[in-house]
């Protein structure tokens, strides 16, 4: 009968497995632009498991890390309870995962400065098993019987990464995007937005143009707008642009209701320096209640003052304010959103990553 430390070895392994297999076919899903809305972790603009996911060790190649994660805990929980003679191999194997753990935690936490609940999970139980299983636990497979264990898991995670690499490669064809691409004119627009992100020297510069009750501009906003923060060569200038009568003179009649009051109350945020959390939380909100409500019924649950903020949204500048970035959106033949100008080119509406990561690539070449 195993002992309790065997069982937690055996759990923890597998609580690994499942969590870097379900994070690398949600990396798929995420860059085939298949996946609808954030992650279930993206809390705020801290704790985000996208922005995570989406920077430069997210992946190797096509190849996301929840593969190679997923692989090393199969690894584990095969070795730790193999034949003898593949034991010595259990100790190295731990190591070198423990190393990339503490690496990939570095650049998580210090250089990327982002929370994230899976890979704070992973860390846990890759340490945990690590821990349990050092010292020599009951064998139940022959060396035979783990060879084919090991065969098997490994064949089946790279046989689930190579067919998920292969259509995300055919997803973009070539002759397509070169036309759609050439018929894009360049266009230049005037940087009047004080919402913006980014290296001001950014060699590529997004012009976004939102409404805080469009579905589709959560949407960007949760998938997008993390992609561009993970780019140092790209910058995000963000226009509000409320479909409301209220303050937008291009719509004739109702709207999203709302969106004018929480325009201004986001350039007000920023005057709190809190403008990309607020418009984190805006987004959220707003899906979470299934409608955007009124700024005076949900202010309180925002980390803003809300007396300064009230007193900013009432102040007629602020109301001018966001009249000259509406201007700027229908001086640009902005009509519908969510609208991006990338490198001058114009795209309306949500864009795929493949597409949107082919856009770049082309107009970094330029």
């Amino acid at each position: 009968m195993l002992k309790r430390r065997e069982l937690l070895f055996a759990l923890f392994a597998i609580c690994g497995f499942f969590t870097m297999f379900w994070s690398a076919n949600d990396w798929y899903e995420l860059m085939r632009g298949e996946r609808m809305g954030a992650s279930f972790c993206n809390f705020n603009s801290y704790w985000n498991c996208d922005r995570a996911s989406m920077s430069a060790w997210g992946a190797f190649g096509s190849f996301p890390i929840g593969i190679f994660g997923a692989a090393w805990f199969w690894l584990v929980g095969i070795l730790g309870f193999g034949a003898p003679s593949l034991k010595r191999f259990f100790k190295p194997l731990v190591v070198v995962g423990l190393i990339v753990c503490a690496s990939l935690a570095t650049y998580l936490f210090v250089v990327l400065k982002t929370g994230c609940l899976i890979c704070s999970l992973t860390y846990f139980f890759a340490v945990a098993s690590a821990i349990l299983g050092w010292k020599d636990i009951r064998s139940l497979t022959s060396k035979r019987m783990t060879l084919i264990l090991i065969g098997v898991g490994i064949g089946a995670l790279l046989l689930f990464a190579l067919s998920n690499s292969y259509r995300m490669e055919k997803m973009v064809s070539e002759e397509e995007f070169q036309k759609w691409f050439q018929s894009m004119p360049v266009v230049t627009l005037p940087e009047v937005s004080p919402l913006q992100k980014g290296d001001p020297k950014a060699k590529i510069t997004v012009f976004e143009f939102s409404d805080f009750g469009c579905p589709f501009c959560e949407k960007a906003a949760s998938i997008l707008t993390p992609y561009f923060a993970t780019q140092d060569d790209i910058r995000v200038l963000f226009f509000p642009f409320p479909v409301d009568s209220e303050c937008n003179p291009k719509v004739q009649r109702g709207g999203h209701a709302h969106s004018c009051e929480w325009s201004r109350a986001a350039l007000c945020a920023q005057k709190q320096n809190q403008f990309w959390n607020f418009h984190d939380q805006v987004f959220k909100l707003a899906v979470e209640s299934g409608h955007l409500p009124s700024v005076n019924s949900a202010i309180e649950k925002f980390s803003v003052d809300p007396v300064a903020l009230k007193e900013c949204m009432q102040n007629p500048e602020t109301a001018a304010q966001l009249r000259q970035l509406i201007d700027t959106a229908i001086a640009a033949d902005v009509s519908n959103t969510p609208t991006f100008y990338i490198g001058g080119r114009k795209i309306e509406g949500f864009i795929g990553l493949p597409y949107l990561k082919r856009l770049l690539l082309e107009i970094r070449r330029k």
